[in-house]
């Protein structure tokens, strides 16, 4: 038993020495807490010292939700560069609307600076039909590009420059030309000789025909006109009153559309980077035997008959960012002509729109690069008349691409930059309020003292 007393008696010993040594380094462990606080009974709560906390948990909650939501935001930074790209193409993406066009006389294509046909062009161009409303009359069908009326006319016009520089070749469309003198002035003489002699029968060749000959219908006029050289007007023509490309398509057209029909050409096509244009112009097809009529005598159907009314749904330049990642302001700079419209109420329109581009890379927050373009445009409308000298009726889109490049960077702010800003809030409101209080205790402090005496 005693044995048994000196061993306990010696672990309680040393038991209450290692929690004397324990306790001894607490106590000194307190001596670094910053945060000490009065004792209870030293502590007393008010009613406005209630109100305070209750402002400032709910000015925190506020303040840190703001603070999360500025912290995930995206924010864009722009830069500009000298544009050193190397690509030689620009994508090009749209979609137009012709509401007095029917698709069989509307054709697509593009030229170089030079006015030099684009060739063998990546496209990818949807024709579709439309009524007079706008409706889809087809599911569409794929259209080449080039064709057009316009390079047509720069080969016809390259082969009368040959005809030309050959003596002894004539070519009847030379003589048919408005203003060229010549059988054009005996033309003219001839439809006013006609007026004049009152010679209105089912006969009446005007002018054109040998002598005994009967033109009995407009075709029968045609050909007379064409024997003698002569550029064809319809509307001079009583036996072709009235007469209209739509109208006149049931025996002209390889595709006789419809009257009142419209046409939405749709899709994408890359051209060259270097300056250039692309349009929207008469179709080379617009009638069937293209050696029964001088192109002289197309162009005047066309000049006529092309109603250029357009709407522009849709023009791009290059990919565009995801929805929700540009900013309104690049947007905005990326689809400027979206939703564009144009009417007029006559022919002989000739619409041009110059576009200068700007290259602009976008780098989103999710790693993802984007090669687009920003533009601007500038619109002119001018009337075309008789003759190739001042173009052709249709919607001609001129762009160049600018030497500068723009860099828009999508940055965020992130949780780190999050965490530190809400603990910012935190201990400044909380700093702050805590100020109110010792001024509101030290306000109702110096009232009772006044009371008091």
């Amino acid at each position: 038993m005693k044995r048994r007393v000196t061993t306990a008696s010696r672990d309680e010993g040393s038991s209450s020495a290692g929690n004397g040594a324990s306790r001894e380094s607490l106590r000194k462990l307190k001596r670094l807490d910053i945060y000490s606080r009065p004792k209870r009974e030293f502590q007393r709560a008010t009613v406005h010292g209630a109100m305070v906390t209750i402002v400032l948990v709910g000015a925190v909650l506020v303040l840190t939700w703001r603070e999360l939501v500025f912290s995930m935001k995206r924010e864009t930074v722009e830069n500009l560069f000298v544009n050193s790209t190397i690509n030689p193409t620009v994508n090009v993406t749209f979609d137009v609307v012709f509401a007095r066009i029917p698709c069989g006389f509307l054709s697509l294509d593009a030229e170089d600076a030079l006015g030099i046909p684009q060739e063998d062009l990546r496209h990818d161009v949807t024709r579709t039909r439309l009524d007079s409303i706008g409706r889809a009359l087809d599911d569409g069908e794929k259209h080449e590009m080039g064709n057009t009326l316009k390079a047509v006319i720069a080969k016809e016009e390259e082969k009368q420059a040959e005809a030309d520089a050959s003596p002894g070749d004539e070519d009847l469309d030379s003589k048919s030309r408005a203003g060229d003198g010549g059988d054009g002035d005996v033309e003219q003489r001839a439809l006013e000789d006609t007026a004049t002699t009152g010679q209105e029968d089912e006969c009446n060749c005007y002018g054109a025909g040998a002598e005994g000959e009967c033109c009995r219908t407009c075709e029968d006029v045609r050909k007379a006109y064409r024997r003698k050289g002569w550029r064809l007007n319809p509307a001079e023509i009583p036996a072709c009153a009235g007469e209209a490309l739509s109208a006149n398509s049931a025996n002209t057209m390889e595709s006789p559309p419809v009257e009142n029909e419209g046409c939405r050409l749709a899709g994408h096509l890359e051209v060259s980077r270097t300056e250039g244009n692309f349009h929207f112009a008469p179709g080379h097809r617009l009638h069937r035997h293209a050696n029964e009529l001088s192109f002289v005598d197309r162009i005047q159907v066309a000049l006529e008959s092309f109603n250029t009314t357009h709407t522009i749904n849709t023009l791009t330049f290059g990919d565009q960012p995801p929805p929700g990642h540009a900013s309104p302001k690049h947007a905005v700079a990326s689809t400027v002509l979206e939703g564009h419209q144009k009417t007029v109420q006559d022919t002989h329109a000739m619409h041009q729109y110059f576009l200068q581009l700007v290259p602009t890379v976008y780098r989103l927050d999710n790693g993802e690069t984007v090669h687009s373009n920003q533009y601007s445009a500038t619109e002119h409308l001018k009337h075309v008349h008789d003759g190739t000298s001042r173009g052709l009726p249709g919607v001609y889109f001129y762009y160049e691409v600018s030497p500068v490049q723009a860099l828009v960077e999508e940055k965020r702010k992130g949780f780190l930059a999050f965490l530190t800003g809400a603990c910012g809030v935190v201990g400044g409101v909380y700093t702050i309020l805590g100020l109110v209080n010792t001024g509101i205790d030290g306000l109702l402090g110096m009232g009772k003292a006044h009371r008091s005496r």
